[in-house]
């Protein structure tokens, strides 16, 4: 008898005392190869503890409060003081140009339900340039590397690796990509990928279906698995050995995220939380968005508030429709996804290992064997239970969890549904209009006082290798614009640096190598725009558009690009965010209004 024979009985035996021996109805027909894979399968499931798990988490509704005690506080970006606000961002860079912060981007999941056969992050979601998920949030990391170092020069390249969560489903694809698009321009040791793990699918009577005859259904564990993930790869490690104290953690469909955002670090910091999280006010009872509150729980010390969020499948009608006197909803801090962890805190998570099988059930339409005729089923009601980990069950151990409420038009746009709300049309509109407050805020204006949509004549859209917030903008719109409007950076779109002597507009100074402001502080050279060759917006509903790349464009097209002149790009990798000009002369050059269609501004 083979070793894989032998094995297959021994888990046969072990199984059958927990009625899960059906598993090998179809064991007698497999070939070798077939039974191979079959027995590694079952061997990765630990049968002889069993799946005799404790029940999944269910909260006590009736001991719901809303957030605003010690363990639970929640705080309100739009009732800060603004000199507080510039406190928790300045510090947040601190730690950022330190190298003491790390991105964490869920992407395990498919673009299927959006039309793409491939990793979700790979879908498109950009007004005009055909920038995937994964490119935005690459992009915004070495832009704010850049203003890090700008702000706290260390005479080093800024450090804020990024990890990224797979899942065997989408792994290989999604290394692909990235390899593909040389990274994104980050440097490739900072850029890291780890699965998570693939867990049984049960039906009603708690038997593991079979996907194929020599396979188990599994899904994979939840965005809560994230963190024995992390520690099994060896992540949780190297941010360890990189000095990482903090990891900002969130998922890949929200396309404004502000990665690793500044403001937030510095508001965990600041108040030495354990965990944070992001919210925004829920705009119905009946958002699909969990809420952010806080739980009675009894533990040695007696009754204490644990802070907790409550998926929306969960939440009880009645609770969900609550309101405060003022109007808004007693549940309205909606999670996003979006959470900030101290390594430390992660450390003793999976070294004590808290959250070991604290699941939720979801019942789905799961397509297995059929055990009686061996033959593939298609469910069009739901047949059994996926289990799920949720990354919020672990607050509940933290000793200080903070909540901040930030701006939905700023920082919430997901890419969940193909059409309607939380689609692509939804993140082109959003973002459209979020640059365009960015350009108004700047004191730029836009004809007619037109407001960006999902038309692709009337866009709006900054490279994030531009602006991260919309810093850096003041000053360069003296004329009105038109839409669609979009603006790049020099390394961008390729423009020459005509003998390395391009002139700064409305400045006194010659740049012999704009570059080499990059990461210049003060005495910065103000930039001028100057319109280029026309190109054509994406498309990012369309499936034959969904995987992104910053694909060239269509010359034919009526809409401008628009680039910088003078430093614009994320420099870090040149100037390691502490490099002063090569050469400044006095001069003077003038500005040229170019009137018309997508007017803007050329240096003479």
């Amino acid at each position: 008898m083979s070793a894989t024979q032998r094995s297959g009985q021994e888990h046969q035996l072990d199984l059958s005392a927990r009625s899960q021996q059906h598993i090998y109805q179809f064991f007698d027909e497999l070939d070798a190869e077939e039974r191979r894979i079959f027995d590694e399968a079952v061997g990765r499931e630990d049968m002889d503890q069993g799946w005799e798990m404790r029940p999944p988490t269910i909260l006590n509704w009736e001991t719901k409060k809303t957030p605003g005690l010690k363990s639970c506080s929640l705080t309100k970006v739009s009732e800060v003081p603004e000199k507080r606000l510039l406190e928790w961002h300045r510090k947040g860079l601190y730690h950022i140009a330190n190298g003491e912060v790390a991105a964490v981007i869920m992407a395990g999941g498919q673009g299927t339900r959006l039309g793409l056969d491939k990793p979700k992050g790979c879908f498109c979601a950009s007004p005009l340039s055909s920038k995937s998920l994964f490119q935005l949030f690459c992009e915004r990391t070495r832009r704010l590397k850049h203003l890090a170092g700008r702000e706290f020069p260390t005479g080093e390249r800024v450090s804020l690796p990024l990890y990224i969560m797979t899942s065997p489903i989408n792994h290989e694809d999604t290394v692909d990509f990235f390899k593909q698009h040389s990274f994104f321009g980050l440097p490739s040791d900072d850029v890291h990928f780890f699965p998570q793990r693939l867990i049984p699918c049960f039906d009603f009577d708690g038997r593991f279906l079979l996907e194929d005859k020599h396979k188990l259904a599994k899904n994979p564990n939840g965005n809560g698995g994230i963190f024995e993930a992390l520690e099994t790869t060896g992540m949780l490690d190297d941010m360890q050995r990189r000095g990482v104290v903090g990891m900002h953690v969130f998922s890949v469909d929200n396309v404004l995220c502000k990665v690793a955002d500044p403001l937030f670090v510095g508001y965990c910091e600041a108040t030495d939380a354990d965990v944070g999280t992001k919210c925004v006010e829920k705009t119905s009872p009946e958002e699909k968005v969990g809420v952010f509150c806080s739980r009675r729980k009894h533990d040695e010390g007696g009754e204490v508030e644990k802070a907790c969020v409550v998926e929306y499948s969960e939440l009880p009608v009645e609770l969900k429709r609550s309101r405060l006197p003022t109007g808004s909803l007693l549940y309205g801090a909606g999670n996003i996804a979006n959470h900030y962890f101290r390594v430390s805190f992660v450390d003793r998570l999976v070294k004590e290992d808290f959250m070991t099988c604290m699941y939720h059930v979801a019942k789905k339409k799961i397509p297995h064997i059929d055990l009686a005729t061996g033959q593939r089923v298609e469910p069009s009601e739901p047949n059994g239970i996926k289990l799920e980990l949720f990354i919020f069950d672990c607050f509940e151990f933290a000793h200080h969890v903070v909540g901040l409420e930030v701006s939905r038009q700023d920082e919430f746009a997901p890419v969940k549904n193909a059409t309607g709300a939380d689609s692509p049309t939804t993140a082109v509109i959003l973002m459209g209009q979020l640059h365009q407050r960015w350009i108004v805020k700047a004191g730029g204006s836009f004809r007619k006082g037109v407001i960006a949509t999902d038309d692709p004549v009337l866009r709006c859209e900054i490279s994030p290798l531009v602006s991260y917030e919309g810093e850096d903008l003041e000053g360069q719109f003296p004329v009105p614009l038109d839409l669609p409007f979009h603006l790049q950076s020099i390394k961008e779109t390729g423009m020459p640096h005509l003998d390395h002597q391009i002139s700064i507009a409305d400045t006194d100074t010659r740049v012999t190598n704009p570059d080499a402001y990059e990461g210049v502080r003060a005495a910065r050279p103000t930039r001028a725009i100057t319109i280029v060759s026309p190109v054509r917006p994406a498309a990012p509903e369309s499936a034959s558009t969904a995987a992104g790349g910053g694909a060239a464009a269509d010359d034919n097209s009526k809409i401008p690009t628009v680039r910088l002149i003078g430093p614009s790009d994320a420099g870090e990798e040149e100037s390691g965010g502490s490099g002063g000009p090569a050469s400044v002369r006095g001069t003077r050059k003038a500005l040229t209004i170019v009137e018309g269609k997508g007017a803007g501004v050329a240096v003479n």
